[in-house]
């Protein structure tokens, strides 16, 4: 057990392993100074008992277990890997119990390759230009949050569904889909007129509500 509470800090200021264990659960703010930080594998879950921040400042942040939270949408995880670590999620985010909330606030490149369910929000603040933001599989959530940041983003699983209306404001390049069978739906509306350029396969789909792809310069 990492903390108990929001409130509690952590700090393993030369890097965190963490995958031996039986079971993990995290709450609060765990972090490393410029270096590695692994949770959890196949054999090693993580629990969400409260909301929880993993900041590397700058290291790498590789979490291997399925993240779950208690209580359905009520906790959040905040991933925070600076603007030279890279962020790999190669288990599944919200499969047994989905969280409150999902934010990226930094990192060099961030790969989700299993599914992702958060039951309010995934928000996107930043990542070094140029660098991806790739959600492999699955996405769910209510509300998908971009910036006006030059980060690529990249939404390619088989079925991706946001509930509220979405505006791509990130300034790199937009992939929706990548490959004849995804499935798409932005039920309240979509708008991608910000991104570079925009790639796009498969079935994209609102329910009954506009839909604007590029502009001039996109």
């Amino acid at each position: 057990k990492l903390g108990d509470a929001v409130t509690d800090q952590l700090s393993f200021v030369g890097g965190l392993v963490a995958v031996q264990p039986s079971a993990i659960s995290l709450a609060g703010e765990i972090s490393t100074t410029n270096a590695a930080m692994t949770l959890g594998d196949a054999n090693t879950g993580l629990t969400l008992s409260a909301d929880v921040q993993l900041i590397t400042s700058g290291g790498a942040l590789s979490i291997g277990g399925a993240v779950n939270g208690t209580t359905a949408n009520q906790q959040s995880l905040s991933l925070d890997a600076g603007s030279t670590g890279l962020v790999s999620v190669t288990a599944g985010i919200g499969q047994t119990t989905a969280l409150k909330t999902l934010t990226l606030v930094n990192s060099n490149g961030a790969t989700f390759t299993k599914p992702v369910t958060t039951d309010t929000s995934v928000v996107l603040s930043d990542t070094s230009d140029g660098q991806v933001l790739r959600f492999e599989d699955n996405l769910t959530t209510h509300t998908l949050t971009t910036t006006a940041q030059a980060y690529d983003l990249e939404l390619v699983g088989t079925q991706t569904t946001i509930t509220n209306a979405t505006t791509f404001l990130n300034t790199g390049a937009l992939k929706l889909g990548d490959a004849a069978n995804d499935q798409l739906t932005f039920t309240g509306g979509l708008v991608a007129v910000q991104p570079s350029a925009i790639s796009v396969a498969g079935e994209i789909s609102t329910t009954n509500a506009a839909m604007t792809l590029g502009d001039a310069n996109t």
